[in-house]
Formats: structure tokens, sequence, C-alpha cells
């Protein structure tokens, strides 16, 4: 009986190891090629607006850092500063803390880095425009803002940077959209925004 029970649990078990071998393996999935899009692609491509809806998130002016292409500041119409060193994949706000949100310029010191100019007030004339008041200067990349004057210039449309000389700046402002007066014209400052002179 011994006997057979043996002979009998090892023609079951050759019978399933058996069925088992006979099974179809699943055949591997093939490995797709990468997708590579041309310059043929992108063509069909669309741009579109994402949002925010219509009147927020206007940009006015993006600067980037002459010395890092991954650190970038992008100057919102209606919402402030952003700033990415992760060449956009994160941004953070950097002009929060201020008496206004509306900004039409900024500029990165080619001299220094950490000079980052701003100039306050949407400079695009519509309706949705709002006004700043005047000039900031941070010379921490962004960490801290001084308010260096042309208060009552309302848009400021451009600055621009000396090359080597961080308190060298020139400002075209705008004046008010909707008025005359305040302070419009190009304004330069030699002496990091103590002190303005009209030159245009």
């Amino acid at each position: 009986m011994r006997t057979s029970s043996i002979i009998l649990f090892i023609t079951v078990l050759l019978i399933s190891v058996n069925g088992f071998s006979q099974r179809k393996s699943k055949p591997k999935r093939e490995v797709q090629p990468q997708l590579t899009l041309s310059e043929v692609h992108l063509k069909s491509f669309k741009a579109r607006s994402i949002g925010p809806a219509i009147m927020g998130g206007r940009v006015s002016e993006i600067a980037i850092d002459p010395n890092d292409s991954y650190t970038f500041y992008v100057a919102l119409g209606t919402g402030g500063v952003m700033k990415t060193s992760s060449n956009g994949a994160m941004f953070d706000a950097v002009f929060e803390k201020e008496s206004v949100a509306a900004v039409g310029a900024v500029a990165v010191s080619p001299a220094n880095s950490n000079h980052v100019w701003v100039g306050t007030g949407e400079a695009n004339d519509r309706n949705s425009s709002s006004w700043g008041n005047g000039v900031y200067h941070s010379t921490d990349g962004g960490g801290s803002w001084t308010n260096v004057g042309l208060k009552e210039s309302k848009t400021i449309a451009r600055i621009v940077l000396h090359p080597t000389d961080t308190n060298i700046a020139y400002v075209a402002a705008m004046g008010d959209l909707w008025s005359f007066g305040g302070e419009r014209g190009l304004y330069k400052t030699t002496d990091g925004g103590k002190t303005w002179n009209a030159i245009l």
C-alpha cells in the first residue's frame, strides 16, 4: 500500500509539472520607441491660455539672471514678481509684501545678479491696468525690497541697467495712463536710486 501511494504521488506530481511546462508563457511586451517631436509635429500645436482667466496673470516682462539661465524673474501686470531658480519648474512670489501688486518692468543687473530692479504700475494701456508707486531695488536677489523713488510715475514700462555698475539705472516712466502730470519720461540714477534725473 505504501509503495502504491508513493507511485500515485509521483504520477500526480509529474502530470502537474508537465501541465505547467506546457502552458505558454506570456509574451514579453515590446518596448515602444521613445516619441520624438520634430518641428513638423510642433507646428500643429496651437498656443492657448490656461489661466488665470482674462484679467489675471498677464506677464509684463521676464528678466533672466545673466549668470544663471535657470534663474529668472517674471513681472506680472497684476500679481507682483515671481522668481524661479529651477528653470521654471517651481516659482516663488518675491514681491508680495510691498504695498503694490501691479508691475510693469523687472531687470537683473549684469554686474551683480543679486541686484534686481522692479518698476511698478502696469504699462499696458487697458481698462484693467493698475498703477504703481515707483521703483523698487533689491540687493539680495529679491529677498527684500526698498522703494527708491519715482513714486509719481504711476506706470513703468522698462528698466535698463548698466553692464558694470549696479548703481546706474535707466527707467522709462509713462506716468498716469488716464491723466496729465506725474513723473513721465526717461530717468537716470547713478547712486542706486537715491536721486533721479529726467534725461528725456
